[in-house]
Order: structure tokens, then C-alpha cells, then sequence
């Protein structure tokens, strides 16, 4: 009996001997997980050393040589929780659907066994009493939560550099970011620090990251995913989601971070709209027939974008290979529009801060002039002064109009009590009030660029008053109380 105890333990340390050398040869390297549950199964792979190889590559990669800075905190427990896994596998446990899979977390999501600061070197240290609900049905199903990532500080915006992490690289160009603000999740995805991610999107805070590192990012319907837990930044517009390397794995993850949570009373508009698995929808002939959009305008013609062009060449070669066909547009009229406008908005935000600050502020026309020919926007005619104008008429009065990349200087300061309405010059509606301006102020409006309900429009405004904010609906900017000597071109 006792020579067939050891015969045991000895061809038991043989197989974890043997399962060990397997899996130094698993090939770590984007791995899915469905790889991953496959080498478990096939005895090729513990959970153990999965975990140990994630870790590895995080001591080699993250803090020395490149020094992605993707990762705020690495579990200590990690290793001892794969343990557990590997012992309640081999007892005959059920294989979950997230079984050992090394998974990071946005530091947004409350864990109870690791701070959660949202990057912020403020709340440093902060710990939560308990897990995020989304964290709880992560663990629930199996995952092993590896570490959590850095982000744009309490993700305010797309850069991914915080107060506590600071600057997360991109694993592909260390010289570029890697989007945001999920950007942490993002690079320590494509560095392979771990098999799937989490992150948040109040704006493009997943789909930027996704984009950025070759990911799959998906943003879900509001009220799918519990937000209880998450440090917020917007309560009508944050959304969770997962991040990882496929769609399969991105369906795997939603099956399990949607679902119900009182916590989140939003997410009752989802309740008996989850079906029983979003992988039921994987689909690999689902290009087949598919018209795709290649929006070549926006593709670059310089030698520094040859390479990137090639990529995208390979890309829509496969999608073609896989069934679709390209639908090549060059949308030049809307990109100029877009252009057009885009640059109006940097405009009318410039001279808001002059008008409120009178601080001299440079507006670097030259950022928004067009590189090529085709993409000049087409521009108004300039507005010339009109007198006249007051309802009833004042003389001598007169306007100014911004313009789209240029300015019409035609005016006179406004004189005190000045009431003025009436048409503008294209027969459009209200054109302004003053009551009074102060002395030597000139009225200056910024139009509604490229919209078909275009007009003028102003407050009443105190006396000394330097601006007229927000503007109405249908109106883009104004703006009112530029000193006449002030060059706002």
C-alpha cells in the first residue's frame, strides 16, 4: 500500500513536471481564450504557469527596457489564487467561462483587494470595502484579476498620462500614446501582460484604446452594464465594457459583465433584452456579401504614410478574402465641410477665452489652413459694414462678422444703449443687442458655420459685460466685447 502511495505522488509530480515543460511552450503570444482553456484541458498548461509567464512579462516590459507604464498595481495574490484554480481543476471543478484567465482592470473599478484611484495621486492608497458588481461577475466566472492599469487621470481625456502613473506608452510606436483613457488596459493588452481587459468610455475611452493597440473594444448599450462600482465622469454618457484581442473574446466577456445590478437603476432597461450568449451571434461567413466603406480622403499621400497605407491595403485584402467587397469613397465636399468646421469650433474656443480673459492669445490660423487644394472649404462672402441698422435705425452703426478662416473687420465701438435688431446683411434674423456695451467695445459675431439655419444672435448684455454664452440652439458661437484693437485673426 505504501509502495503504491509513492508510485502515486511520484507520477503525480511527474505530470506537473511534464504539464510545466508543456507549457513553456504554449505559445503565450496573443493568445485567446479559448488557447488558453484548450491547453488546460489538453494537460499542457496550469493555470500556475499561464499566470507566471503574464507576470514575467510585465517585470521585463512594463517598468525596464521599453517601459510601457501600462500597469498602477500588479496582484500580489495572483500566483497563490492560480494555485487554488490548478487544485480545484484537478478535484474535477468546472471549467468557467473565464477559468484562469488573467485579466487587468481600468483603475476605475473598485476591487476590495487592490486601491482603486483613478490614477489620481490624491486618492493614492484609497481602498474600497468591496468589489465593483462587474468585478464580482468577473471573478464569479473564473477570472483572475492580474493587475489594474493606468488611464487618463480619472479619465478626463485620451492621452492615458496620470498624476500617479504617468505617461502609458503605445507597445506598437513607443513614441505615440495608446489613445485613451482606457489606454492602460489598452497597451498592456498589446504588450501581452494579460489575456482581457475592462475599461470605461464617457466619449471614445474604449473604442480609442482598441483602435490605437489592435483590439476589440466594445462600448454597450446604456443600461447593459452596471456602472456601481466605477469611479464615474458622466452619468448619462459612462458606459463599461470589455477589451481584448478578438471578437470572440469580447462576446465572452459581455456575456458575463452584462446583466441586471439594483445598484445601477439604469440597467433595469435591459432586463429581458440579454440573450442567453452574445457568442451565439459569432459568425465566420458573416462578411460574406458585406459592403464595406473605405474612406480614402482621410488616407495619407506623403512618403512618411507609405507603410501605414500598406497595412490598410493587407486589411481590405483579407476583408475581401473573407467575402466583402470595398465601397471606395472620396467624400471631398463633406471632408471640406468637416475641415470648415472643425476649424470654426477652434476658432470660436480661442476667441472665448480672449473675450472672457483678454489674455493675448495667438489663434494659429495656419493649424487650420488646408494641406491640398481640394480640401479649401468654400468660404462666405465677406459681410461688409452696414449702417442703418437699428430697429428703429441708429446711425452710424455697424458690424462685424467672423467668418470661417478669416475675419471681416468693418466696425465701430457700439454706441451706449444701443438697441439694435433687425436683418443682417443675407436677410437673416437678429442681429444684436448691446445694453449697454462699455466704452470702446466692438460687438464681433462668429455664425453658424455651414448651418442651414445660420444666424446671428446676442444677449443682453450689462454694461462692461465681455461675453454672450452659450449661444442658443442652432447657433454655433458668439461672441461679444473684443477690444477694436485686439487682432483676431
Amino acid at each position: 500500500m505504501r509502495l503504491k502511495t509513492k508510485i502515486l505522488v511520484l507520477a503525480a509530480g511527474v505530470v506537473l513536471v511534464a504539464a510545466n515543460a508543456f507549457g513553456r511552450q504554449f505559445q503565450l503570444m496573443e493568445a485567446s481564450i479559448s488557447d488558453i482553456h484548450g491547453a488546460f484541458q489538453s494537460g499542457r498548461l496550469t493555470c500556475r504557469d499561464l499566470v507566471q509567464q503574464y507576470l514575467d512579462r510585465i517585470k521585463a516590459y512594463d517598468q525596464q527596457g521599453p517601459a510601457i507604464n501600462a500597469m498602477l498595481y500588479v496582484n500580489p495574490k495572483a500566483l497563490e489564487q492560480a494555485d487554488a484554480m490548478d487544485k480545484a481543476f484537478s478535484q474535477g471543478a468546472k471549467l468557467e467561462p473565464l477559468q484562469c484567465i488573467p485579466l487587468v482592470l481600468k483603475d476605475l473599478f473598485d476591487t476590495a483587494d487592490m486601491p482603486t484611484t483613478g490614477g489620481s495621486l490624491a486618492l493614492k492608497g484609497m481602498q474600497p470595502a468591496e468589489d465593483a458588481f462587474t468585478v464580482v461577475r468577473l471573478r464569479q466566472a473564473g477570472a483572475l484579476i492580474i493587475g489594474k492599469t493606468n488611464l487618463h487621470e480619472l479619465a478626463i481625456t485620451g492621452i492615458t498620462v496620470s498624476s500617479l502613473g504617468g505617461q502609458t506608452k503605445n507597445p506598437y510606436e513607443l513614441t505615440r500614446t495608446p489613445g485613451g483613457s482606457s489606454g492602460g488596459t489598452g497597451a498592456a493588452l498589446a504588450a501581452n501582460f494579460a489575456a482581457v481587459g475592462t475599461g470605461s468610455d464617457t466619449v471614445n475611452s474604449i473604442r480609442s484604446p482598441s483602435s490605437a493597440n489592435s483590439l476589440v473594444g466594445i462600448r454597450p448599450t446604456r443600461g447593459l452594464i452596471s456602472r456601481a462600482g466605477v469611479i464615474p465622469c458622466s452619468f448619462t454618457q459612462d458606459a463599461v465594457g470589455p477589451i481584448t484581442r478578438t471578437v470572440a473574446d469580447a462576446a465572452v466577456v459581455l456575456d458575463v459583465m452584462a446583466g441586471y445590478d439594483p445598484d445601477d437603476p439604469v440597467t433595469a432597461l435591459g432586463v429581458g433584452k440579454i440573450p442567453r450568449t452574445y457568442t451565439s451571434f459569432l459568425d465566420r461567413t458573416a462578411l460574406k456579401g458585406a459592403r464595406i466603406g473605405v474612406l480614402r480622403t482621410l488616407f495619407g499621400s506623403g512618403p512618411d504614410h507609405q507603410e501605414v497605407n500598406r497595412v490598410m491595403a493587407n486589411a481590405l485584402e483579407g476583408l475581401k478574402q473573407q467575402g466583402g467587397f470595398g465601397f471606395f469613397h472620396d467624400v471631398r465636399d463633406n471632408f471640406a465641410r468637416a475641415r470648415q468646421l472643425d476649424c470654426s469650433l477652434e476658432l470660436y474656443r480661442k476667441l472665448l477665452i480672449r473675450t472672457t480673459s483678454l489674455v493675448r492669445i495667438p489663434l494659429a490660423r495656419n493649424n487650420c489652413l488646408p494641406s491640398r487644394d481640394h480640401e479649401k472649404p468654400k468660404m462666405r462672402p465677406e459681410v461688409k459694414s452696414v449702417t442703418g441698422c437699428g430697429s428703429p435705425p441708429v446711425s452710424g452703426c455697424s458690424q462685424t462678422f467672423v467668418a470661417p478662416l478669416r475675419v471681416s473687420r468693418k466696425s465701430n465701438p457700439l454706441p451706449s444703449g444701443d438697441q439694435r435688431g433687425g436683418p443682417d446683411p443675407d436677410g437673416r434674423r437678429n442681429v444684436c443687442r448691446a445694453d449697454p456695451p462699455a466704452a470702446g467695445i466692438t460687438a464681433y459675431f462668429v455664425w453658424g458655420i455651414g448651418l442651414p439655419s445660420c444666424r446671428v444672435y446676442a444677449t443682453n448684455l450689462p454694461s462692461g459685460d465681455m461675453r454672450a454664452f452659450p449661444p442658443p440652439p442652432g447657433v454655433l458661437a458668439i461672441s461679444v466685447g473684443v477690444p477694436p484693437s485686439t487682432d483676431i485673426r
